[in-house]
């Protein structure tokens, strides 16, 4: 057996030894908490609003929100209401309490911007406004994707079953990324990807 094939299955077996080996549950939850920014995730409409103002969510899929996040802004030259003969506004869901829910369900489950604008230019029979959201108005942005994460990281025995089922939960990549299964693939795929970083470094050490 030549040198460079004992040397390619010895990183081999050290990354089989790493992949497999315990792991402190405990810095793992910090890791996930950084990896995916949890610290920062914003309960929903609990920020406090300005005085004669209405806080309102507006509800979307995945691809319209990250561009409304890129954009900083929410545009209503991207309103589709007259293609149903409906009013060209920006929707949007009155919001009053944190048990309130936006038009297609909780904020926590769909993708959601809270806003705030002037309540008197809120339209009183469909909701929301005919002009731009402008960013300094976006209140928060909501991603179901990272409440469902959060949910499953702060619950030690789901973490650890994902750690102990590592390529199991890899198969639970899912078309609808609000589901939970979506949540448990994205966890597998940050911790496999830490683990990977590790033996890495330990190769190369």
């Amino acid at each position: 057996m030549s040198k460079e094939m004992r040397s390619e299955i010895n990183k081999i077996l050290i990354f089989e030894k790493f992949l497999n080996e315990n792991i402190n549950l405990s810095k793992l939850k910090n890791y996930l908490y950084d990896y995916f920014d949890l610290n920062n995730l914003i309960e929903p409409a609990t920020i406090p609003i300005k005085k004669n103002y209405v806080r309102l969510y507006h509800q979307t899929d995945l691809e319209h929100f990250e561009k409304i996040k890129n954009e900083g802004k929410i545009s209503i030259e991207k309103s589709k209401g007259s293609l149903f003969n409906e009013p060209v506004i920006i929707w949007g869901q009155i919001v009053k309490n944190t048990n309130d829910s936006g038009f297609y369900g909780s904020p926590k489950k769909r993708f959601t911007i809270e806003y705030q604008v002037p309540e008197k230019e809120v339209d009183k029979g469909n909701g929301g406004i005919s002009r731009d959201v402008t960013s300094d108005e976006i209140i928060a942005y909501h991603d179901p994707r990272l409440f469902n994460i959060k949910s499953i990281v702060d619950d030690y025995d789901y973490l650890n079953n994902i750690v102990e089922n590592l390529n199991f939960f890899m198969e639970f990549k899912n078309d609808d990324e609000t589901s939970d299964e979506h949540a448990y693939y994205l966890i597998a795929d940050a911790v496999k990807n830490m683990r990977i970083n590790e033996i890495s470094k330990t190769i190369n050490s």
